[in-house]
């Protein structure tokens, strides 16, 4: 995920978290919150793996996608801030549950 400043902030992250079905991580966020330098576009790392496999948890999922990622801006305090998954990617991962959860059909 790439953190683009505007106007020449500081950007960067603190933490990441998954949905209901997906966990999502980051290495770097485990250690120490990642920050830029003011106007430095600022990467961070994500994994994302699937964890739930339960018919009920997939088929009631009503965010399956609703990652967040808590946000830095300057010296203000973190800021949930949705992750968009676009369509090419949550059929990855649609994907990846299928395998993971060992789906053939």
């Amino acid at each position: 995920m790439t953190l683009r400043p505007l106007n020449g902030a500081a950007v960067g992250a603190t933490e990441v978290r998954g949905s209901v079905i997906f966990t999502v991580e980051s290495a770097p966020l485990a250690d120490a919150p990642l920050q830029g330098d003011p106007g430095e576009t600022v990467t961070v790392p994500l994994v994302f793996d699937a964890f739930r496999c339960e018919g009920h948890a997939v088929g009631d999922a009503k965010q399956p996608f609703g990652f967040t990622v808590w946000v830095l801006l300057d010296d203000a305090d973190p800021i949930p801030t949705p992750i968009t998954v676009p369509d090419a990617q949550r059929e990855d991962l649609w994907a990846m549950l299928d395998d993971r959860c060992g789906r053939t059909d």
